[in-house]
Formats: C-alpha cells, structure tokens, sequence
C-alpha cells in the first residue's frame, strides 16, 4: 500500500488453475482514491487483460497460450497524473488511459488480489513492488 501522484504497482504472478471451475481465475492489481477504483485484471485462460473502472472497461488480448497457466507473468499498473498505463511482460498493453468517473486527487493506495470462483484455485505474487515515479522520466529506471 502506498499513497502519491505518480506511482506504479508491479509483481509477478502465477495463476494455478483450478480446472473444475466454469469461470475463469483472475489475478488483479488495483488503485483506489477517495472515491475512484481502477483495477488491470488478467484472465489467462480468455488471454485477457481488462483495465477497469464502474462501467469502463478496455479489454486487450494478450498472449499467454504459449505460457504454462503456472508459469509467472509480470503485471504492472502505473499512475500519472490521473492518466492509467499497464504492461504485460514488459509490453506497455495500455497507455494514457483516462476514466471519465474518475478525479484522480494523487492519494493513490495500492493492493492486489487473487479472484477465484472455486476451492483449489490458487493466484500467487512475488517480487512484488510499489514505488513513487521520478519527476523527470530522463531518471526513471525500467524494472
């Protein structure tokens, strides 16, 4: 958890399935302001990324067919300025998203969250980081 204007959220994430389910397990990164929640959720099994906020919704294909559903995938939500970016693997999915139903007042708090529909799923974070933006993007260091 963390608070500030420009910042960002990253970890790795392992998605075990749990193969009995009819909905797909999630893992998710959130932001959430005073009145404002924005979430990047990945659903591996539709190879989906969505960045989300009420009734706003972007959804983008991702390609993790060829990523064991066990294996690790890096996720990272960043804030500036009231303006939304999201990676996958290091691939910039989203960039200068902004939501119509948020005043984004630069008191961002972090979390993330594993969304399993049944018993015997499991969603895993490691490496997980959460850290204020330089001022000048000359300084910033790509994680």
């Amino acid at each position: 958890r963390g608070t500030g204007g420009r910042r960002e959220i990253a970890a790795d994430v392992a998605i075990l399935e749990n193969r009995t389910a009819e909905d797909d397990n999630a893992a998710l990164l959130m932001a959430k302001d005073k009145n404002s929640f924005v979430a990047l959720v990945l659903y591996p099994k539709r190879g989906e990324l969505v960045l989300s906020s009420g009734d706003a919704r972007y959804v983008r294909q991702v390609p993790v067919s060829s990523i064991p559903p066990s294996a690790p995938n890096r996720l990272r939500l960043r804030i500036e300025d009231g303006r939304f970016y999201a990676w996958f693997n290091d691939e910039r999915i989203f960039d200068s998203v902004t939501f119509e139903n948020v005043n984004w007042s630069g008191n961002a708090r972090f979390g993330l969250a594993g969304l399993y529909p049944a018993a015997g799923a499991s969603v895993l974070f490691e490496n997980v980081r959460i850290r204020d933006l330089p001022v000048s993007p000359e300084t910033e260091v790509t994680p």
